[in-house]
């Protein structure tokens, strides 16, 4: 029977490893898997699909009022509706940006830790020690898996 579980790489790990070599779980029966962590740039598509999100409400808002006091303004209703969608775009297109700018920045000073995944090979009647101790140690998941088969290696 194997106990599978993914921890952040920090000290909760090292602590639920102690801890499990502790109760008697030896290293032959403890494997630790670490994930590569990307060393590009991640770019979302979601900040560019919030990059629109203000313009076209205030170039709308904008362009009606313009319509709506064009009667009373000497130019009149089509000149300010003009005038009032390309305010409104402006606008909204500046707090768009800006707004994806910030969640960009905050994106990018967010520490990334890698995750672990940890399997440990045990009996039947120790999964629930195993899995008391791993989720005391904050594990983000724990799983259990039974070879119902032997593999033929």
């Amino acid at each position: 029977m194997y106990v599978i579980a993914s921890f952040k790489q920090d000290k909760n790990l090292e602590r639920a490893l102690a801890e499990l070599e502790y109760n008697g779980f030896s290293n032959q029966r403890i494997l630790a898997l670490p994930l590569d962590t990307r060393t590009e740039q991640i770019h979302y598509i979601s900040n560019q699909k919030k990059l629109f999100l203000f313009t076209p409400i205030f170039g709308t808002i904008l362009s009606l009022f313009g319509i709506i006091y064009g009667f009373v303004f000497v130019w009149g209703p089509i000149f300010w509706g003009l005038i009032g969608i390309a305010l409104g775009l402006g606008i909204g297109f500046t707090i768009d940006f800006l707004s994806a700018k910030k969640s960009k920045q905050k994106y990018n000073q967010e520490q990334i830790f890698t995750e672990v995944f940890l399997m440990i090979h045990c009996s039947k009647d120790q999964v629930g020690k195993v899995k008391d101790i791993l989720w005391s140690w904050y594990s983000l998941g724990v799983t259990t898996y039974e070879n119902k088969k032997e593999m033929p290696y």
